[in-house]
């Protein structure tokens, strides 16, 4: 594989792994805000952690159309635990 193709990889996956944690974060400071009787915050928290969880599911898309065309690296660290955010 090219240095190109490999430092791409690279580029997606760290891309994967930020918009996977902020999902994570997101959630959670609106079940902080719900909590708190901030509904409004709540929801818009909530919103923007499903468009950054859209997000995150686009870019697994392409890494498993990489792979599927041969043009992808092995698994790396970050990308598995960014699996771990996006599923907690």
């Amino acid at each position: 594989m090219s240095d190109t193709k490999k430092s791409r990889n690279r580029t997606i996956d760290a891309t994967h792994s930020k918009k996977s944690s902020k999902v994570t974060t997101l959630a959670m400071q609106s079940m902080k805000s719900a909590l708190a009787g901030d509904i409004s915050s709540a929801r818009e928290l909530l919103d923007e952690a499903k468009a950054s969880g859209v997000e995150a599911h686009n870019i697994q898309t392409e890494m498993i159309q990489l792979e599927i065309k041969g043009e992808a690296s092995a698994p790396t660290l970050l990308a598995v635990h960014a699996q771990d955010h996006f599923y907690e």
